[in-house]
């Protein structure tokens, strides 16, 4: 019984644009604990739907940065590149966003770790 992991252009753009939001995530939920311009500027995207609150916003830049990534990484050129060069399947796919997602856990859970017992 064999198992096909063939790949979908619109499977490989939204699963890794996945892999990269599970980072920038993290990324963004530490620059908004350091950075009060960051936090600042999520609030302002929260305010653009009448909730001036910086989880709003994060959750909203969030949202269309996965969409966009998505897409773009849908398109042939770049689909068929990454797919091609890096002999991308399903189960490679599926570890890339298994691993970032581990990364941006680690990322946070780092950052927390160090305000509560070193900071």
């Amino acid at each position: 019984m064999s198992e096909t992991t063939d790949m979908d252009k619109l499977n490989f753009g939204f699963g890794f644009s996945l892999a990269i939001i599970a980072i920038l995530n993290a990324l963004l939920t530490v620059g908004k604990e350091e950075i009060s311009a960051v936090k600042d500027f999520a609030v302002s995207i929260g305010s653009l739907v009448g909730i001036s609150h910086h989880w709003v916003g994060h959750g909203i830049l969030m949202i269309l940065l996965f969409i966009v990534l998505g897409f773009v990484f849908s398109q042939a050129t770049i689909s068929d590149y990454f797919i091609k060069k890096f002999s991308f399947d399903q189960r490679r796919l599926l570890l890339l966003i298994v691993i970032s997602v581990i990364i941006g856990i680690g990322i946070i859970g780092g950052f927390f770790f160090m305000l509560a017992f070193l900071g």
